[in-house]
């Protein structure tokens, strides 16, 4: 389901644990899968990638609704010059000229979603939120609780997702003129893992 409108979207691909899954018109059916925990991936284009974990129970199944975060903003560079995508409002992610070496051109999308600074939820960002990938629980145990969480999904000119590499890490800045603390811990989302790590 797209996060902003409750479309009905059409995934590219779905995953449910290390298998992929055939779709049709956003749905699937997966059988004989073993009791216990299970991550489901999806993406589709257009789209930041979506995963949710699941609990499978010991009889019966699981009805998994899965939203999708649209895009905000794309912008293709060459990698060893380094680039910016940016929203309209002002979110962007710089990576320096190191960041992703040999790659060529590459295709960087964001996907972002602000939430209050006092810790309540924009009502109308909530689906935004929830689309994010995970439960914002923690590879330590905890739950996250978020000023706002960004998408950020680079392919080289392949499709290929890419990493930003050891020398440098990409600058994140989100919208200006909003009341923040001064320092903010960064974590990101392990699909491996299905949790999220500092």
């Amino acid at each position: 389901i797209d996060a902003r409108t409750g479309d009905w979207v059409d995934p590219g691909e779905v995953h449910v644990g290390d298998a992929p899954t055939t779709t049709r018109r956003g749905f699937f059916l997966v059988q004989d899968v073993p009791p216990g925990p299970l991550l489901i991936h999806v993406s589709a284009p257009g789209f930041a990638p979506g995963t949710k974990p699941v609990e499978v129970p010991q009889n019966g199944g699981v009805f998994v609704n899965l939203s999708l975060l649209p895009f905000d903003a794309t912008a293709t560079f060459d990698a060893s010059e380094g680039g910016t995508v940016s929203t309209d409002d002002g979110t962007s992610v710089t990576f320096p000229p190191c960041a992703m070496e040999g790659m060529g051109a590459v295709t960087a999308s964001l996907a972002s979603v602000e939430v209050l600074a006092k810790g309540g939820v924009k009502s109308s960002n909530w689906c935004g939120l929830n689309a994010m990938r995970g439960d914002f629980s923690t590879d330590q145990g905890e739950m996250l609780m978020t000023y706002g969480a960004v998408a950020i999904d680079v392919r080289d000119g392949e499709g290929n997702p890419v990493d930003v590499g050891d020398c440098a890490s990409a600058d994140l800045q989100l919208r200006p003129g909003r009341e923040l603390p001064e320092a903010i811990d960064q974590w990101k989302f392990d699909p491996d893992v299905g949790k999220w790590t500092e």
